[in-house]
């Protein structure tokens, strides 16, 4: 929860005065142990994205229901992650695992938002 405004990580990814952003319209914090942390992203969805993403949540339901596993960690939400493609936290953590969907939250929003 943030104690002061944050109105300023937002204009620095549209700034008022029309000068080129500093940030993305899409920033999502890496963390100790995870490539995504589930307590800051700072999304701009476009028309028709939030559809995509209710898609997206069904197609993991149906997987399941289905009788896959609840969660693969190879495939994630939708998405093998091959070399050189891995993921990284600010610890720096790699290894075997930088290639696995498999840290703290990747089954739930920080796994989604992620992959999207």
């Amino acid at each position: 929860m943030p104690f002061c405004p944050i109105d300023y990580l937002f204009e620095l990814s549209d700034p008022p005065d029309g000068t080129a952003p500093v940030l993305k319209e899409n920033v999502v914090l890496a963390w100790v142990m995870e490539p995504a942390h589930g307590g800051f992203f700072m999304l701009a969805p476009k028309a028709g994205e939030y559809k995509e993403l209710q898609t997206i949540i069904d197609r993991r339901e149906r997987e399941a229901v289905d009788g896959q596993e609840a969660f693969n960690l190879q495939r994630g939400w939708g998405h093998v992650i091959r070399p050189p493609d891995h993921w990284r936290s600010v610890s720096g953590r790699e290894g075997p695992n930088a290639t696995l969907w498999k840290w703290h939250g990747d089954f739930a929003d920080q796994g989604l938002l992620y992959y999207w």
